[in-house]
C-alpha cells in the first residue's frame, strides 16, 4: 500500500504523523522512507483524479487544521493546472492531427504517383498518430500488393496477399474494418 493509492482511493487529505504505524503505508515501504510524517492531498477538479500532492517531515510533525486547510487549497489550485496543461496539451494533439490529414489530402491531390500518396500517408499515420506499424495495400484481381510501409523489419513484409487468406483478404472479402484484440 502506498500512500499515493491511499489518498486517491479516499478522496481527501490523509495525515499521517508516524509513517511507521500507519495504515495508508505498508510496513515494508514505511521502513524506506526518510519521512517520518507526511500529509498527503489528492489533486482533483470537476470528479477527475489526477494525481496527488505529498508533504513530508523527516521528523515527527503534528499536522495543523490551518497547514492541510492551504494544503487543501494549494492541492485544488495543481489540480485546476494540471487540467488546464491536459486540455492544452490534447488541444494541440488534435490541431496536429488535423493538420496531418490537411497535409494527406494535400499529397492526394497534388500528386498522380500512387506510391508517393502511399508512402506520405503511412509516414503520417507512423509519425502523427503514434501508429507504430503502418502499411498500405493496393488490390490488384484477387491480391494484394504492398503500395508503402513504415517500420516493418524486411523479413516481415507482405509484399503480396492472396484475398482469400487472412485478416487483410477478409477486410477486402467483407468490404468491413477488422479488429484484432
Amino acid at each position: 500500500q502506498t500512500m499515493t493509492k491511499s489518498v486517491l482511493e479516499a478522496g481527501e487529505a490523509l495525515v499521517v504523523e508516524a509513517v511507521d504505524n500507519s495504515p495508508y503505508i505498508s510496513p515494508r515501504l514505511a521502513a524506506l522512507l526518510t519521512a517520518r510524517s507526511m500529509l498527503a492531498i489528492p489533486l482533483i477538479t470537476s470528479g477527475r483524479k489526477l494525481g496527488a500532492a505529498m508533504i513530508s517531515f523527516s521528523q515527527p510533525h503534528h499536522f495543523s487544521e490551518d497547514e492541510i486547510a492551504l494544503a487543501q487549497l494549494a492541492a485544488g489550485q495543481i489540480a485546476l493546472a494540471l487540467a488546464r496543461t491536459q486540455l492544452y496539451e490534447a488541444e494541440n494533439q488534435r490541431a496536429d492531427q488535423l493538420s496531418a490529414v490537411q497535409s494527406v489530402s494535400q499529397a492526394v491531390l497534388s500528386s498522380l504517383e500512387l506510391k508517393q500518396i502511399f508512402q506520405t500517408v503511412v509516414d503520417v499515420l507512423h509519425n502523427t498518430f503514434g501508429y507504430q506499424l503502418v502499411s498500405i495495400y493496393r488490390l490488384h484481381g484477387e491480391r494484394l500488393y504492398l503500395g508503402a510501409q513504415i517500420a516493418y523489419p524486411l523479413e516481415k513484409v507482405f509484399w503480396e496477399v492472396p484475398i482469400s487468406t487472412g485478416i487483410l483478404g477478409r477486410t477486402v472479402r467483407t468490404r468491413q474494418t477488422q479488429f484484432i484484440r
